[in-house]
């Protein structure tokens, strides 16, 4: 087999390894969609429950807006009636400033049961929609779940002819090759590399020229001094 043809052969070997990464987190963890739906469901629940939480803390800030606003103008009523039976001058300033204070706190008060009232009604109407959102997505998660079984089934029976797949198509390889391949694919991700304007995209670091020449000629397999990645494509930034 030329270098050409194990070029070849090593992008099937790299993408059936990747696939059965795949395969295999399916039936370590579920399939991705499972996760993604679960993801979905506890997300769109934590945002109906900060919501709740949220609009019972408006009402209760409002209840006790609304508690001290008819304490303020319990207060005021006194210093009203109080004011009527001053004599003194200083005594009838006094409490006119004490009045003007607490008729500022009561319109404060009631600007805060406003406030309070608004914010809890605002929250109040996006809850109807955020229990269907979670109703909708607990019917996606129940469908994906339900599924499980057949898809944990379909990836085994995939992992598993893929697995003689490859072991047949790495039987194929030369021997240095077949090693070459082996280090590479023990590594995370892809076991092979591209490598643009010199620069393997990997681990970003310089691969000699000389093994980017004979790539590009199909003269010899390479790999990345640096990650062990084989380098399947060479390219370079002007290319059209």
């Amino acid at each position: 087999m030329n270098i050409e043809e194990q070029m070849l052969t090593l992008g099937k070997l790299a993408r059936a390894d990747l696939r059965l990464k795949e395969l295999t987190a399916i039936l370590k963890e579920g399939p991705r969609e499972l996760g993604e739906h679960r993801s979905a469901l506890e997300t769109a629940q934590a945002t109906l429950e900060e919501t709740k939480q949220q609009r019972k803390a408006a009402e209760e800030g409002r209840a006790e807006a609304e508690k001290e606003l008819v304490t303020t103008e319990r207060r005021l009523t006194q210093s009203q009636a109080n004011a009527k039976r001053i004599a003194t001058e200083s005594q009838h300033e006094a409490s006119q400033i004490e009045i003007a204070a607490l008729q500022r706190r009561r319109d404060e008060w009631e600007e805060q049961v406003l406030v309070r009232m608004t914010r809890a009604e605002e929250l109040e109407s996006k809850i109807p929609g955020m229990k269907k959102t979670v109703k909708k997505t607990e019917t996606a998660f129940g469908k994906v779940e339900g599924s499980v079984p057949a898809l944990v089934d379909s990836a085994k029976r995939e992992a598993v002819a893929l697995l003689r797949a490859r072991d047949q198509i790495l039987g194929t390889l030369d021997a240095p090759v077949r090693r070459l391949y082996q280090t590479a694919a023990s590594r995370p991700g892809n076991p092979l590399t591209t490598v643009l304007d010199k620069i393997c995209q990997t681990c970003h670091t310089r691969v000699p020229p000389q093994h980017l020449v004979e790539t590009l000629q199909s003269r010899a397999v390479h790999i990345c001094p640096n990650c062990k990645k084989i380098v399947g494509k060479v390219m370079h930034s002007d290319d059209e």
